[in-house]
C-alpha cells in the first residue's frame, strides 16, 4: 500500500531550530503519483503495481465498498494520466493552502490530465473543478479483507 503524509502547515511552523518542535510532515497527497510514477518506474515498478497498492489495497484494507477497482458495481473514480507528458513542480501547481514540498524544483514524468470521482469530472488540465462534491464514507462490515 502507498500512502501519503498530508500535513500541511504555515511556513512559519516549519522553520523552529528544534527538530523536536517543528511541525512535521508535508503537503504531499497531490505529489504522491508523480513522484511513484517517477522513483517507481525506475525502479522496475510495473503501472498494474501501482495502481494496485494505491487503489486496489487501501480500499480493500480499510473496507470500503465499491472503490478500488474498475468493475461493474464499483464507483468510476480514475484519474487520468497522459504518460508522455512531463512536468517541474512549481509552488503555483499545489492546490492547497501552503504551498510547501519537498519536491518542487523536481521533475515528473506522468501528468494527471483527468480525474473523475464517482464518474463526475473534479480535476482538468491543472485545475479542480468539483464544487465540494467528497462525501464521508463507513467502512463497509463486509470484507475480504484478512488484515
Amino acid at each position: 500500500m502507498i500512502a501519503s503524509d498530508h500535513s500541511p502547515s504555515s511556513p512559519d511552523l516549519k522553520q523552529d531550530a528544534d527538530f523536536f518542535r517543528v511541525w512535521g510532515g508535508v503537503a504531499g497527497v497531490q505529489s504522491t503519483l508523480a513522484v511513484l510514477l517517477e522513483a517507481g518506474a525506475g525502479r522496475g515498478l510495473s503501472l498494474a503495481s501501482m495502481v494496485r497498492m494505491t487503489a486496489e489495497t487501501p480500499a480493500s484494507r480499510f473496507r470500503i465498498a465499491g472503490k478500488g477497482k474498475i468493475a461493474s458495481g464499483f464507483d468510476a473514480d480514475l484519474a487520468l494520466v497522459d504518460l508522455g507528458a512531463s512536468f517541474t513542480l512549481a509552488p503555483e501547481h499545489l492546490h492547497q493552502r501552503h504551498p510547501l514540498s519537498p519536491y518542487i524544483g523536481s521533475r515528473f514524468r506522468g501528468r494527471v490530465a483527468r480525474t473523475l470521482l464517482r464518474g463526475q469530472t473534479i480535476f482538468y488540465q491543472g485545475c479542480i473543478t468539483a464544487a465540494g462534491c467528497g462525501k464521508w464514507i463507513r467502512p463497509h462490515q463486509e470484507s475480504a479483507c484478512t488484515n
